[in-house]
């Protein structure tokens, strides 16, 4: 009989089962798995409430675009087989589990870092899904959210980018110079057309009738 390795997995994972059946809500249980797998301490924001999917109701609109912009910012695409992997056999009755980098180094060879535009980002775990769970809790939510922007005419490209006013003076991500970084995160949003400045992300939180700064669409 062959011997089939199953890393030890970390945490809890998850009940899909007991998330609404709501995009709002289904698109911050994914955010929820990429808050689980990448430090991302140095966000200068709130995300822990757009974490909490169970209180989706809560999330006002600005919070929702921002929660839109941030899951298209970490989108599966960027994500997979790095630190967000499909593999059915692991997951077993569950719809993701979380490993820890050591765990796995068995089966995949792990990360230690993730870069998003001029950012390398730290992971921390791995988590495997299943594909039935991608394309519930962020294909299909992603793509109401987008439609939803484009009927209203906000038709912009994707963020690509993370500005240099949203980062911790100490922060896990890996740059050489603050001052440098800066720089290049400028040259970077002009270069793509698109940046994330959280002072803008702060205003619209406070109000409904505001726009973030961030290119979405």
């Amino acid at each position: 009989m062959p011997i089939i390795f199953r890393p030890n997995k970390v945490g809890t994972e998850p009940d899909s089962t007991s998330i609404p059946e709501n995009c709002t809500a289904q698109l911050m249980h994914y955010f929820d798995c990429v808050c689980s797998v990448l430090d991302l301490d140095f966000i200068e924001y709130n995300i822990q409430k757009l974490r909490s999917y169970r209180s989706y109701y809560n999330l006002t609109d600005g919070e929702k675009r921002t929660l839109f912009m941030l899951c298209g910012l970490f989108s599966i695409d960027v994500m997979r087989d790095k630190c967000i992997i499909e593999n059915e056999a692991l997951c077993e009755d569950d719809h993701v589990k979380f490993f820890s980098l050591l765990a796995v180094k068995t089966i995949v060879e792990p990360i230690k870092y993730i870069e998003i535009g001029e950012l390398q980002i730290k992971v921390i775990q791995v988590m495997f899904y299943k594909e039935s769970w991608i394309k519930k809790f962020y294909h299909k939510p992603m793509e109401y959210f987008h439609a939803l922007y484009s009927h209203l005419n906000e038709h912009r490209k994707p963020a690509t980018t993370i500005d240099a006013s949203i980062v911790r003076t100490s922060s896990p991500v890996q740059h050489s110079d603050r001052k440098d970084f800066i720089e290049s995160t400028k040259n970077n949003s002009h270069k793509h057309g698109g940046s994330l400045s959280w002072k803008k992300v702060n205003d619209v939180s406070r109000s409904h009738n505001s726009c973030c700064s961030c290119n979405i669409l």
